[in-house]
């Protein structure tokens, strides 16, 4: 469930610092009866619905769609578009009761390469990168060394940017990490390692003052979730996620995380590969490893 705490912070470059008090996110809040509905999170491939992870979704054209650069419906949605989509079953197919589309960061393009840029201190791979100078809302996955891109939206100036990714504890410091991006701030209460992150803020020269933390993928719990991302390198407790997901694990092989190939798994209650109480047929649908 998203929410929201309000407090500011400077950060120059991709390193952010304190101005106040870290900020408290509110406890998630189970919908009445518990956790409700199945979750898939990745890239929309094709349209005729929309198919992200090999699930054909069905949605009514009029479908509102959170979204970072505000509110849209369902027929606007292209391929190469992330999102996070709360379904339930409709014959073989799913039926969307929500959509959210993900951004793994918005704001101005900083540097170019010939196959990349940088945003907001993110190094983004994209085959024709932008001009410096230009807006940009990107949707893709985050990896360890920043953000494969599979859409490069222009957009025009705003008075905010943002990054959305998987929070994580900095091992050496007391500061959080959101992606790939470091917050000099203390570990964000009631949030744990691998929760969904989107830190929006005004953008200052190589400065940002956050207004604004959203905590969470879906605007509610579901069950069982289908993600599609990349491994993170594996943190020193044996933490690992995939990215922007939701979904994090423990292993004491800190060499047998592969971090270089897309994945897609399945999870519960935040947890990769724990698909226990999921019915049978509702892991067929989705191809999850019931001994995952």
């Amino acid at each position: 469930m998203m929410h929201r705490a309000l407090f500011k912070t400077l950060f120059a470059a991709t390193s952010v610092a304190l101005l106040a008090l870290s900020p408290v996110l509110a406890q998630d809040n189970e919908r009445e009866g518990g956790l409700t509905g199945t979750g898939v999170v990745g890239e929309i491939t094709a349209l005729g619905s929309i198919i992200v992870n090999a699930q054909r979704i069905t949605f009514a054209d009029d479908l509102a769609v959170t979204s970072a650069l505000g509110p849209t419906h369902a027929a606007n949605l292209v391929p190469g578009d992330t999102v996070a989509v709360a379904v339930d079953p409709s014959g073989s197919d799913w039926t969307a009761t929500a959509i959210t589309q993900t951004h793994a960061l918005i704001g101005p393009v900083a540097q170019t390469g010939e196959t990349s840029f940088t945003a907001l201190g993110v190094p983004v791979t994209w085959p024709t990168p932008p001009a410096p100078g230009t807006w940009v809302a990107v949707s893709g996955f985050w990896t360890p060394k920043g953000v494969q891109a599979t859409r490069v939206q222009a957009i025009d100036p705003r008075p905010t940017v943002s990054l959305q990714g998987s929070y994580r504890k900095d091992p050496k410091t007391p500061a959080s990490v959101v992606g790939t991006v470091t917050l000099e701030v203390e570990p964000l209460q009631n949030a744990k390692e691998g929760d969904v992150i989107r830190v929006t803020g005004m953008l200052h020269g190589d400065t940002i003052t956050v207004t604004e933390i959203d905590h969470g993928v879906f605007p509610h719990p579901v069950g069982v979730v289908l993600a599609e991302g990349y491994l993170t390198d594996v943190a020193p407790s044996g933490h690992y996620t995939v990215g922007g997901s939701g979904l994090s694990s423990y292993t004491d092989n800190l060499q047998s995380i592969m971090t270089q190939k897309r994945v897609t798994v399945c999870g519960t209650g935040g947890q990769l590969g724990d698909v226990t109480g999921v019915a049978p047929d509702v892991l067929a649908r989705l191809g999850c490893d019931a001994g995952s």
